[in-house]
């Protein structure tokens, strides 16, 4: 059996998608508790793409840390059991696990400048 990989659960509401300052939303949650992932919290929840296993999980974020991965992969363990506990995350197999590729590209229309029409 291959290992899960990590995906956000849809009920989850993002600011600020990056790897300094993130704002959870569980919108399932009738409380609204928002959870608020700073520092190297935010790194590895902007590492956890819904294509990644742990072991990818741990490698990603000990190359951006400058870290072995057996220094960081405790840690990292535990924030993800965390996050599947409170329902932020589910282990999936990677077949279960759908990854949209998007190929080619789209034109849009040029803005029109007011006076122009």
């Amino acid at each position: 059996m291959t290992d899960p990989v990590f995906r956000r659960t849809t009920h989850i509401a993002v600011v600020g998608d990056d790897r300094s300052r993130v704002i959870l939303l569980d919108l399932a949650d009738v409380r609204g508790t928002p959870h608020a992932l700073e520092g190297t919290a935010a790194l590895i929840w902007s590492v956890i793409d819904g294509r990644r296993t742990l072991p990818q999980i741990v490698a990603e974020v000990a190359v951006l840390v400058d870290r072995t991965p057996a220094e960081v992969q405790p840690a990292i363990a535990a924030f993800v059991d965390e996050l599947v506990g409170l329902h932020i995350l589910v282990a999936v197999s990677e077949a279960d696990s759908p990854v949209l590729t998007v190929t080619g590209a789209i034109s849009l229309p040029a803005a029109e400048s007011p006076g122009t029409r």
